[in-house]
């Protein structure tokens, strides 16, 4: 039986991390306050607001999202919804994903908002 490599893995090419190799993915760090687009197992990707903390994700694989309600706000009051980024965000349909459903990061809320965000669910828990 041949054995391929023996002893320690060589270093990887100058200018390239290992972490750069095909099917090796990057972490990336997902915060509270970003908004991504998701996929939520509809036709299309929908902006979502991520309200759980980099920590929670980071251990658990999931993040706990509010969807942006497609086209016009649907009459439910504020508080249970954010307009943010052109978005409104609905706190009242909190929902868990896996991490590896958040697409691409489209913006961030501001601290202002964050913060009416969170007395919101505050209410709610």
């Amino acid at each position: 039986m041949a054995v391929d490599h023996v002893g320690p893995r060589a270093p990887a090419p100058p200018g390239r991390d290992r972490r750069d190799r095909p099917g090796v993915r990057r972490h990336r760090v997902i915060e509270a306050g970003d908004i991504h687009l998701a996929d939520l197992g509809q036709e299309a990707r929908l902006a979502v607001l991520v309200v759980s903390g980099s920590k929670f994700t980071r251990l658990s694989g999931r993040a706990i999202v509010a969807p942006a309600i497609p086209g016009k706000p649907d009459g439910v009051p504020f508080p249970w919804r954010i307009e943010a980024e052109g978005h409104v965000f609905a706190i009242d349909l909190l929902r868990s994903i896996p991490t590896d459903r958040l697409l691409d990061r489209v913006g961030r809320i501001t601290p202002a908002v964050a913060a009416s965000a969170q007395r919101v669910i505050r209410h709610i828990l």
